[in-house]
């Protein structure tokens, strides 16, 4: 099953299902895995932020994803920018790019089912843009080793000093306080130390611009 137009007052067989702005959105049937690619112009050493809003029916079982590719496939994946919930009330998410080369990339747009059966659940998509900004949080961040006690944390960004919160629960790094640490970094790499093995770990990073940057999304390990 494939992603379809419908109307701001379509009707999935169970609800009724209202358009976040305008008169269409994308809607995507249940149970499936279904990627949609679009394909953008991007310049090197410009920061760039995508934006999509998404809603489900129910308050659980599916998951939006956010990736740039160098082709439509999933083979070439570079970076999954965002992975989250949705939840019945239409709900924006981020993801942020900055590119090696001038060209033509792909980003696309997932919603995931997981755990469950419910075939009227039904997710939808709208507003998905593209944006030049001038300050973005760093990309491409993953965990490159973790052992019983650190983790190392690598990522890319056109910026030059950034900031990173670790904490020991889900936070908003934004308003929340990280209760393991708040650093400033200068290098693409760190190092953090004095962990337990026993216990979830979240982090966030942004880019300390004349402006600072938005949070990334949080991580965890």
């Amino acid at each position: 099953q494939q992603y379809v137009q419908a109307s701001t007052n379509g009707n999935n067989g169970t609800l009724t299902i209202t358009s976040y702005e305008g008169e269409l959105f994308a809607n995507l049937p249940f149970d499936n895995d279904t990627w949609l690619f679009r394909p953008f112009e991007l310049k090197a050493d410009k920061n760039y932020e995508v934006s999509v809003m998404g809603r489900q029916d129910c308050d659980y079982g599916m998951t939006l994803n956010l990736a740039y590719c160098t082709e439509p496939n999933l083979a070439t994946v570079v970076d999954t920018m965002a992975s989250d919930l949705l939840m019945r009330d239409w709900k924006e998410y981020k993801g942020w790019i900055n590119v090696p080369a001038d060209g033509i990339y792909y980003i696309g747009v997932n919603i995931s089912t997981w755990g469950f059966s419910v075939e009227q659940n039904n997710s939808a998509i709208d507003n998905f843009s593209v944006k030049e900004i001038a300050c973005a949080p760093p990309v491409q961040i993953k965990e490159t080793k973790v052992t019983s006690k650190s983790a190392d944390i690598d990522f890319h960004s056109i910026a030059d000093v950034w900031e990173i919160k670790v904490s020991s629960v889900d936070f908003d790094p934004e308003y929340g306080v990280a209760d393991i640490i708040t650093d400033t970094i200068r290098e693409e790499h760190y190092t953090i130390n004095g962990l337990d093995i026993n216990k979830d770990y979240f982090y966030s990073l942004r880019s300390l611009c004349s402006d600072p940057s938005e949070w990334s999304n949080v991580q965890t390990f």
